[in-house]
């Protein structure tokens, strides 16, 4: 999912586009003509089960008042005695960040598991919370949150700029619960995504100050928004919520779906929205159908997606902001859609929605071949991020993988073949979560590929 990209990784993603040679047409590509038994798609189970119900109110000093009902069904074969979730505005407090001018401040009024108070521990962005008695097997607990919080100036997505702000991982977030290890909870990094939620519903009660206007996940915002509503979503991995005072906004129709940008400069919003516009369409056409009604894309100094809503950073070059818009929109279906753990298996949903970017930005030609920027060490692309510095992060997490990708779809067909396979991924996967044993397990089986050779590289597969 894409970052605050520096100048290395931007750099690094445009080289990706840009830069193709001769190659296809020099060396014929190979037709896989394969006797194929049939494939049974095996998804991660998530081991819990989370519905939420939030009530969010935004005060006029610019502090935000919530309470959440979350209600979580144990899924797995585990008796679970404790519950742990991400709590990430605890990460840009005083304590947490230290180097922030303006930090944020919070306050938890009171924590409820069933009605009965309880107790906690909060350290970092981990909230736990002890059970009095086991959450057993296909039970349910509700748990209750009432707490207080102020945005920080520059923050990592949870953030306050200018008169805007940008609600991302407000909430308390439930993880995914492997059997017989516990709670797939890792520590936070700032960098890429350190959390991990399954598919949820959700329901958003918000009240918020006159001149501002709301922008989120659900795609029944309106614009103006009104100052207090109810919205619902469902099947999302998360919710983000913007809140704008006085947003600028242009808007398209694309089949079905509206497409909405806000706060873009003048000089770059028309050929970001037809940008926007065009990709959605190919996207639908060659992947599959895009999940809302509504797509939102909010000018920011980050690049990052969410369910039915990105952010981008409109600050630089044109040619970089289409890119990013792109790239960020892609992952509407490589994340929104097909999900994998961000921790371990960040190069899946990255590598193809850099794959795909590329995939439109050439427009009718063959897939790209290409030769990395930089020249890198030896290193698997599948790596726990803790594994990376903050600057190679992009480099194999991005760059290397899709590179790698590009290399065996033009070995085995090009641009037909990996557009067939981007359906076919898209229909097996939806909605399921699958880690890199599983991807390499169904590319295999559709490019009819024998041996590991191709992978053996850049990719750790024992």
């Amino acid at each position: 999912m894409n970052k605050k990209i520096s100048l290395t990784s931007l750099v690094l993603v445009i080289t990706l586009i840009l830069v193709w040679q001769t190659y296809n047409k020099l060396h014929p590509k190979k037709s896989v003509e394969v006797v194929k038994e049939n494939f049974e798609p095996v998804g991660k189970l998530p081991g819990v089960k989370t519905t939420y119900d939030l009530s969010l109110k935004m005060n006029k000093d610019e502090t935000f008042n919530v309470q959440a009902f979350i209600d979580i069904t144990n899924t797995s074969m585990d008796n679970i005695n404790s519950l742990e979730l991400y709590f990430m505005p605890n990460m840009f407090t005083k304590e947490n960040s230290p180097g922030l001018e303006h930090p944020s401040k919070l306050l938890i009024n009171s924590i409820n598991v069933d009605n009965s108070p309880s107790t906690y521990k909060l350290f970092k962005d981990k909230l736990t919370i002890p059970l009095k008695k086991n959450l057993e097997t296909n039970k349910k607990i509700r748990l209750s949150i009432s707490y207080s919080f102020s945005l920080p100036e520059e923050g990592f997505r949870f953030t306050k700029q200018g008169e805007n702000f940008y609600l991302a991982q407000w909430y308390p977030m439930v993880p995914t619960y492997i059997e017989e290890k516990g709670w797939n909870k890792n520590n936070y990094q700032f960098k890429g995504e350190s959390y991990h939620t399954t598919f949820s519903n959700f329901k958003i009660k918000y009240e918020i100050p006159k001149d501002y206007t709301i922008v989120t996940t659900s795609e029944n915002d309106e614009f103006p928004s009104k100052n207090n509503n109810t919205l619902s979503v469902k099947d999302v991995k998360e919710i983000f919520i913007g809140i704008l005072k006085r947003p600028s906004v242009i808007t398209k129709k694309v089949d079905n779906v509206q497409v909405r940008l806000f706060n873009f400069e003048e000089s770059i919003q028309q050929e970001a929205l037809e940008s926007a516009a065009k990709s959605l369409k190919y996207f639908q056409s060659t992947v599959g159908p895009y999940p809302f009604k509504q797509l939102d894309i909010i000018a920011s100094d980050a690049g990052m997606e969410y369910p039915g809503i990105v952010t981008v950073d409109s600050n630089g070059r044109s040619n970089n902001v289409i890119i990013m818009t792109v790239h960020e929109i892609a992952h509407q279906w490589f994340y929104g859609v097909i999900s994998n753990d961000p921790f371990y298996d960040a190069w899946i949903d990255e590598g193809l929605a850099s794959l795909t970017t590329n995939l439109f930005l050439a427009g009718k030609d063959e897939i790209p071949n290409y030769k990395l920027p930089v020249k890198l060490e030896p290193k698997p692309s599948n790596l726990p991020i803790d594994q990376y510095t903050q600057n190679e992060y992009s480099s194999y997490i991005y760059g290397q993988s899709s590179h790698e990708l590009l290399k065996i779809f033009n070995h085995y067909g090009g641009r037909k073949v990996m557009e067939n396979f981007l359906k076919k991924y898209y229909s097996t996967y939806q909605y399921k979560e699958l880690d890199t044993k599983e991807f390499i397990r169904f590319l295999k089986y559709e490019l009819g590929i024998k041996e590991d050779n191709f992978f053996d590289r850049w990719l750790l597969l024992k």
